[in-house]
């Protein structure tokens, strides 16, 4: 960008975002945005500025936004303000750092918070990592900020109705108030980010979640209509679509959580949703679906990096109740289907990736497996995804080793021989222990799942026979599944496959 001329401001009283605080994090080598609103102010000019940049806007509609003068390099020096004026009165917020910002969106293995993974992962030296409160806290140059509005049933028609501002009144939090009640996978992201570059590429996570909620529910009323993914319901007074429990609330976590965010550029999103898409047609759905709202997410943000990073959390391994337990707190979702289909996502979506899970998740005794506490290991698996395609040089070769071998294209169909691609297989796939390839079913035209004749690994293809028609091939399909006793495919460095799911045209 050019630098602008000084502008001198005349507008009176005006109000910023709540997406803007102190401590907050704006995204380096990109737009920086400040808006807000000055009702009965259109026509007049306001200003901004932060660390040597400059911008102004006219109040139109009595809303503003300020796109500054020129982009930043990352930086964790404290001390520097961002300032917004007017004619007679100004706000400044304090310590504003430039660096990495992430959103981190889904349903309640998003919202798992780290508090959760203290206690649930304690006793378990698989997982915890020695981590104290204060281990956790302990993280320089992280932000986090949360939008949560609470009650869902509160506020009228929340479907239809696209808030204003930011809901959620704290701004941006330091590690030592927020870890705490920040997403687990989002905040251990952020964490290993930081230690891997050494403290020197701040990071701030935005999260927008909530527990329960379908795909619908994270898509603007375009997507939706789009997509035919939910129905005005005059007796209930909103948009719902379908989900794993029935009828569920549309696009409110768009309207009300993640729409007030949009004017800011991120550098990725991290994604972890899926469970209430588990039934009647919603898997099959979903891969179109989902690349429909990403394109809607892209193309609202409007930035330089306009097909930012999607890191995909696969959804673990699910153990369903043992004969033996006669409890009624069994936490379970046959998660299986809608998992397999989602590994599709990556052929759909440009830039978009899958941390993978069926090695991560074990416990058979644990009574919350559809909340498992390996969100550690998980945020691992998206950072070592991440540090090559945003920390370097970014080229496909380079995701060999770290990406998760992933589902491209069909090569060719024929009745009995089906043919796949894949991404990111290193020196090619191969199986854990040398053993025949396990975790793969085909799809007959009785429209039962079944064991193939033979699979054969070459390079970075898969052929499936069978002697029956061969009309879909999966893998990972089995919610209960895990590596590599049930699944046993990786790359060529043993980076487990991604579930995917091929149906024939």
């Amino acid at each position: 960008m050019e630098k602008s001329e000084d502008v001198s401001p005349t507008v009176g009283t005006f109000s910023v975002s709540r997406a803007f605080s102190d401590d907050m994090i704006l995204q380096r080598d990109d737009y920086i945005r400040i808006w807000g609103e000055a009702p009965g102010e259109d026509g007049n000019t306001i200003c901004a500025e932060f660390k040597g940049l400059k911008g102004s806007a006219v109040v139109r509609d009595g809303k503003w936004l300020i796109t500054l003068d020129g982009t930043l390099e990352a930086s964790a020096e404290q001390g520097h303000s961002l300032r917004v004026y007017g004619a007679s009165s100004e706000t400044v917020f304090e310590n504003v750092l430039v660096g990495d910002v992430y959103l981190c969106i889904g349903q309640s293995n998003a919202a798992y918070m780290v508090a959760n993974y203290l206690e649930d992962a304690r006793n378990d030296d698989a997982y915890n990592k020695d981590f104290t409160r204060s281990d956790i806290s302990n993280a320089d140059n992280i932000r986090v900020i949360r939008n949560m509005m609470g009650d869902p049933t509160m506020g009228g028609d929340i479907t239809s109705v696209v808030a204003e501002d930011v809901m959620h009144g704290r701004g941006w939090q330091k590690p030592e108030t927020a870890a705490m009640e920040t997403s687990a996978v989002g905040y251990f992201f952020a964490k290993q980010i930081i230690e891997r570059t050494d403290n020197e590429i701040p990071v701030g996570i935005i999260e927008c979640s909530d527990s329960g909620f379908q795909l619908s529910a994270f898509m603007s009323a375009k997507t939706a209509q789009k997509c035919g993914a939910d129905e005005y319901n005059e007796k209930r007074n909103g948009y719902y679509g379908d989900s794993v429990s029935g009828l569920q609330r549309s696009r409110f976590i768009f309207n009300q959580y993640i729409s007030p965010f949009l004017n800011f550029t991120v550098s990725g999103m991290i994604w972890y949703q899926g469970e209430s898409d588990a039934s009647r047609n919603l898997p099959e759905l979903y891969p179109e679906r989902f690349a429909a709202m990403v394109q809607d997410y892209r193309d609202r943000i409007d930035q330089n990096y306009h097909d930012f990073p999607i890191f995909v959390m696969e959804l673990t391994t699910e153990y369903s109740k043992p004969d033996s337990y006669t409890g009624d707190d069994w936490a379970y979702i046959n998660v299986g289907r809608v998992r397999s289909y989602m590994g599709n996502i990556p052929s759909l979506v440009p830039n978009t990736f899958i941390a993978v899970s069926s090695d991560l998740w074990k416990n058979r005794q644990y009574t919350n497996q559809l909340h498992p506490y390996c969100k550690w290991p998980m945020a691992k698996r998206a950072v070592e995804i991440a540090m090559p395609v945003l920390y370097s040089s970014y080229t496909d070769e380079e995701l060999q080793n770290t990406g998760a071998p992933t589902y491209s294209a069909c090569l060719s169909a024929a009745d009995n021989e089906v043919v796949l691609q894949f991404h990111f297989t290193g020196d090619g796939l191969k199986t854990s222990g040398g053993g025949e390839p396990a975790g793969f079913e085909i799809l007959s035209c009785d429209d039962k799942w079944k064991a193939p004749e033979s699979v054969v690994l070459a390079g970075d293809t898969v052929t499936v026979t069978s002697d029956e028609t061969i009309c879909g091939v999966r893998y990972f399909g089995k919610t209960g599944s895990c590596y590599p006793e049930k699944v046993n495919v990786c790359s060529g460095s043993g980076v487990p496959m991604a579930a995917f799911c091929w149906i024939a045209q």
